[in-house]
C-alpha cells in the first residue's frame, strides 16, 4: 500500500504560493516558491515547491536560469520540455526587464 503525498492543496490556504501572492505580495516568497508557481504542478514524488527547490540546487541557483539551455533544464528529472520552456521564457522575460 502506498503512502499518499502531501500536496500543495493539502497545505492551509495562507501557506499555498499562490494565495500567499494575492495576500502578501510575490516579494514574500521564496525564489522556489515563485517558480513552483510557473511550473504548477510537481511530480508524483515531488510538490511544485519540492521540485523547484530541486531545479534551483541542480542549475546553481536563480540566478543561473538565464545561462540554462532547454537541454540544461530536461535533463533534470521531472522537467519535460513544456516546463522548461515556461521557466526559460520567464527567465528572458527577467533578463529584459533589468
Amino acid at each position: 500500500m502506498s503512502k499518499r503525498r502531501l500536496t500543495i492543496k493539502d497545505l492551509p490556504p495562507n501557506e499555498r504560493p499562490r494565495e500567499r501572492v494575492m495576500n502578501r505580495g510575490a516579494a514574500a516568497l521564496s525564489d522556489a516558491e515563485l517558480l513552483a508557481i510557473l511550473l504548477r504542478t510537481g511530480t508524483a514524488e515531488e510538490t511544485a515547491v519540492e521540485l523547484a527547490g530541486r531545479i534551483l540546487v541542480e542549475i546553481g541557483g536563480l540566478s543561473e536560469l538565464p545561462r540554462s539551455s532547454l537541454d540544461d533544464l530536461t535533463a533534470i528529472k521531472g522537467l519535460g520540455p513544456a516546463k522548461a520552456v515556461t521557466l526559460l521564457a520567464a527567465a528572458e522575460l527577467a533578463v529584459r526587464l533589468s
